[in-house]
């Protein structure tokens, strides 16, 4: 499946990659960064963004992405390296598992704020990602596969299009969309 240029451009802003340096201690921010992130975007009506981002003590991170649309999905690894260059938290890609090929290019953002549990970034545009602290920290090396991601994504209501049955019609399957930005609009 071709995955829609919207959403590699939501991939490209919202999501991370870094840079060649490891993190410098002195920006304050580096041991709240070690871990798992994660983060979900609603693109347009039928295009979901979600990823579950590992940031390891040595400098590197590995991202898995999951575009999903109503009924289809796909997923997508990329690994590189993050730093702090000032007061930007910095994030580079080396090597992507994306079917076109194409990387996120280096993202510069700034912290707004981070606390134990959540990490809001700005980019120099004003785009901003809400982050939400996600599992343990898996091993390098781990595999990427659907299951394993939707099952870390669930907690957080962030898997986006999944299918459900549809009662009364066995065999029939309809599709919902699971994101934080339609949880936060739920009385």
């Amino acid at each position: 499946m071709k995955i829609p240029f919207l959403a590699l451009v939501v991939v490209a802003i919202l999501s991370g990659c870094s840079s060649t340096s490891v993190p410098s201690a002195a920006s304050g921010h580096s041991s709240q960064i070690v871990g798992v992130w994660m983060f979900d975007e609603l693109a347009s009506t039928t295009t979901h963004v979600a990823s579950r981002t590992h940031y390891y003590p040595d400098g590197s991170f590995v991202a898995d992405y999951r575009i999903s649309h109503p009924g289809s999905s796909s997923c997508f690894r990329e690994t590189g390296r993050w730093s702090f260059e000032g007061d930007l938290f910095v994030e580079e890609s080396t090597s992507t598992t994306n079917p076109t090929g194409r990387q996120t290019p280096k993202l510069l953002r700034r912290i707004e704020s981070a606390s134990s549990s959540e990490l809001l970034l700005a980019s120099r545009t004003g785009m901003k990602a809400h982050l939400r602290r996600g599992p343990k920290l898996h091993p390098k090396g781990f595999r990427l596969s659907e299951q394993d991601l939707l099952a870390d994504l669930a907690p957080l209501k962030m898997r986006g299009f999944i299918p459900f049955p549809i009662p009364g019609q066995p065999g029939q399957s309809g599709w919902r969309v699971e994101c934080t930005m339609i949880e936060s609009l739920r009385p």
